[in-house]
């Protein structure tokens, strides 16, 4: 294996480590006899001096003011993939051929919110049961993003009403004139549903499938005409004028009715709908998403340069569009092409202009007038946004006066800058507020007309604690993981536990304790609890409108979590022990409350999310006690065999015949006391028995038309109740389970405890956390 140095300079950023790189970067060396076997690339994208030494040749360096073989570099450059891709997302081409490609794929000229609804249903969805009981979709884009970092966990239920609205407002059904405004309390991942779709965008518009392009006026050869000599005043202006706000090029069509009253731009729609159609068809599809439109214009500056055009060839359009080109848009924040981000600052420092764009006086200069179209810089969050999305955050704390603008291209789809003509906007608006200032809106009488073109979705934090749990594991569980450092089981989900009980209402039925109501919501079955109960449950809740819109916030318990890493207990060289154990995490969320660094908690919420936190804390305690109790019920074996003795008696007893005793080889009936001590366990009753047994029977059929095996690992479950009968016959032997953890115990209880502690491990524990869990166990008030 010879191992290849791979480090780039800022300048050389084009070569990038990928797979299909290196693949041809070997291939490359290997054809030019340059080295021999497998060939690594190795390195970051870094102006460091790092070496190869082929077979053949001399060092061969990637990086700066090193030698290297000039013909090597030169080939490896040629056949870059990246080189090839950059090409093409740079890309410009004639008007002409342009309209080649609008006939063969007719979304090159959806609009911004179509393109948004594409790129999401691009990614797939499955079909789901919501929260509230109806049926929706959970979308793959937002659970399984480009960048792991923005998958967001939960949150079905407001983003599938998301993405409801906009498939309504790509079809063109009024609500593309909304301001699609997200509403929740802090840390409900609303901004992090917008760094998705501003994400994904970029990354989608670089695909053939989310293409979209600019317009792009080449003005060569016109620099001296009178009708444009204006526009080559200043020496370094270029003769190739690209659109500043990104706008379609096919806008440029003529959509005045001529002599005979036929607008050329609708009659290429109507064909490109027809195009639609026709593939929804051969598709499979008895309709389309959407229908195109023939509305628009481009921004006021292009159409200055286009009427000039008119006017030098007489309205000779195959002349004029002889300058016309379009140019790929590939979305960017960082670039401030098509994706913006508005941040309200103090009123004083903050005008309308950065929103709509603003006059450049050295254009001014050249234009002698402050109103003419060549003289504006449409650099606004408006112009920028366009073809995109824009985020508002915290948008109703802008000053009032900066939300007019908002109106206008949310309702009209344009904006008004200053002595300018108004210019057309095609992008989605998407805002994100507290519950407060949404608050304040409602109860200000001053702010109807905004509402009235708000569209809400609220987000409420996590009701489900796995949801919960994977918000954790993003961030503090990968970070402890990659610095080798073990979290113990139950310290996410206990921390998780605590953050959602603290949003949830106390439940009015007497009988049903908070925690019951948290686990019943996380999918645990409870005796006397169905699912309809549970749909019950978070209707009574709906109906207060509160629930899950309070409580600690999601960065309070990462804030708590963050500190505990740096605990001296964490990491004790002298044990060996690198664990993050579960009470370090309870002694960290106890602190992170009881010094007020919480999120909009009041005094007595303090003090009753301090009692919710004991009660996580037992919780946790339990969880503990049950896996030393399912570690001491036996080996796999043990199990398995004592869940194939209840199979056999169950088949027998569905059948009702005699089953055949394995000790005395007579046949007897099925042994009922056996069945009935696993089913306890279960709490299921003698009056559900039969039913019980059915339903265990039916899961055997259907295991056995798959072509698959009823196992004891098969239902959950059942395999917990013969832990918990292996257990109690555990307890009838010789060994006094009570001593267990003690350092009296007598050395086979301590082989006992190895014993137990090995299967533990093997469970997800390490041992010293397995240590702390057997001392909970041997801790009677845990009992």
């Amino acid at each position: 294996m010879q191992t290849t140095g791979f480090s780039i300079s800022p300048t050389q950023k084009l070569l990038k480590p990928t797979q299909q790189v290196t693949r041809q970067l070997a291939s490359q060396l290997q054809g030019n006899g340059a080295v021999s076997g497998d060939v690594r690339f190795q390195g970051r994208l870094a102006p460091q001096k790092t070496a190869f030494v082929p077979s053949g040749l001399g060092k061969v360096y990637f990086g700066i003011g090193r030698p290297a073989d000039k013909t090597a570099i030169t080939n490896i450059l040629a056949s870059s993939i990246q080189t090839a891709q950059l090409k093409k997302l740079h890309e410009v081409i004639p008007f002409d051929q342009y309209l080649d490609r609008i006939t063969q794929n007719p979304k090159l000229v959806r609009n911004s919110v179509q393109r948004i609804y594409d790129m999401i249903m691009s990614k797939g969805r499955e079909r789901i049961e919501l929260d509230n009981g109806k049926i929706g979709y959970r979308y793959k884009l937002f659970t399984s993003p480009s960048e792991p970092k923005y998958a967001i966990s939960g949150m079905e239920e407001p983003l599938d009403k998301l993405v409801g609205a906009l498939g309504g407002a790509a079809r063109g059904t009024g609500l593309e004139k909304r301001i699609f405004l997200l509403v929740g309390p802090v840390g409900t991942a609303k901004t992090t549903v917008v760094e998705v779709l501003k994400n994904e965008l970029e990354v989608y518009t670089k695909s053939d499938e989310g293409a979209l392009f600019g317009t792009q006026f080449n003005l060569k050869g016109l620099e001296k005409d009178p009708l444009f000599k204006d526009l080559f005043r200043d020496k370094d202006a270029s003769a190739v004028r690209a659109c500043q706000v990104f706008d379609d090029p096919f806008k440029l069509i003529p959509n005045e009715p001529d002599e005979n009253g036929v607008r050329s731009r609708q009659e290429i729609v109507n064909h490109l709908n027809e195009k639609l159609r026709a593939d929804a068809e051969a598709a499979g599809n008895k309709s389309v998403a959407y229908t195109l439109n023939a509305k628009g214009s481009v921004c006021p500056s292009c159409n200055d340069i286009f009427n000039r055009l008119v006017q030098k060839y007489d309205g000779d359009m195959s002349k004029v569009m002889q300058h016309v080109e379009a140019k790929r848009v590939v979305l960017s924040e960082k670039d401030r092409v098509g994706l913006t981000t508005f941040r309200p600052k103090d009123s004083k420092d903050q005008t309308t202009d950065e929103l709509t764009g603003s006059v450049n006086y050295r254009k001014l200069v050249q234009s002698g007038s402050d109103s003419d179209p060549q003289s504006f810089d449409y650099d606004g969050a408006f112009g920028k946004s366009n073809r995109g999305l824009s985020h508002f955050d915290e948008i109703f704390k802008m000053d009032k006066v900066m939300l007019n603008p908002l109106l206008n291209a949310a309702e009209f789809g344009d904006y008004s800058p200053s002595k300018f003509p108004d210019v057309e906007y095609d992008g989605l608006i998407l805002g994100t507020t507290n519950i407060p200032d949404w608050e304040k809106l409602r109860n200000d009488k001053h702010l109807e007309a905004i509402r009235s073109r708000v569209l809400r979705i609220d987000v409420p934090y996590n009701s489900k604690v796995n949801d919960e749990v994977n918000i954790y594991q993003k961030d503090f569980g990968k970070k402890a993981q990659e610095q080798g450092l073990h979290v113990s089981p139950h310290v996410l989900s206990t921390a998780a536990l605590w953050r959602v009980m603290t949003g949830l209402t106390p439940p009015k039925n007497a009988n049903l304790t908070l925690l019951q109501k948290a686990l019943l919501y996380n999918g645990r079955k409870l005796p006397g609890f169905t699912e309809t109960n549970v749909r019950e449950l978070r209707q009574e809740a709906a109906e207060g409108g509160i629930e899950n819109k309070k409580g600690m916030s999601p960065r309070d318990i990462q804030n708590a979590l963050g500190g505990v890493m740096q605990h001296p207990e964490v990491v004790d060289d002298e044990i060996g022990t690198h664990c993050v154990s579960p009470f370090l995490v309870i002694d960290a969320l106890k602190a992170q409350l009881g010094t007020g660094g919480v999120s909009n908690v009041s005094k007595d919420e303090q003090e009753s999310y301090s009692e919710m936190l004991t009660v996580a804390e037992g919780h946790m305690k339990h969880q503990m006690i049950l896996d030393v109790r399912r570690a001491l019920s036996g080996s796999d074996k043990d199990i398995e065999k004592e869940f194939n003795y209840y199979k056999s008696n169950l088949i027998a007893w569905s059948q009702r015949e005699m089953i055949k005793d394995p000790v005395t080889g007579k046949l007897r009936p099925p042994d009922e006391e056996h069945m009935r001590a696993i089913e306890i366990k279960m709490d299921i009753p003698e009056s559900r028995k039969d039913d019980f047994r059915r339903e265990i029977m039916n899961q055997i059929a259907v295991t056995a038309v798959r072509g698959e095996e009823f196992t004891y690992q098969t239902n959950e479950r059942l395999r917990k109740s013969i832990e918990e009968v292996l257990v109690d016959k555990h307890k009838d032997g010789n060994l006094s389970l009570a001593s267990l953890g003690k350092d009296t115990a007598n050395s086979e209880v301590k082989a006992l405890e190895n014993e137990v502690k090995d299967r533990m491990v093997r469970d997800g524990y390490c041992p010293h956390c397995a240590d702390i869990a057997i001392a909970v166990f041997a801790d009677p008030t845990n009992r």
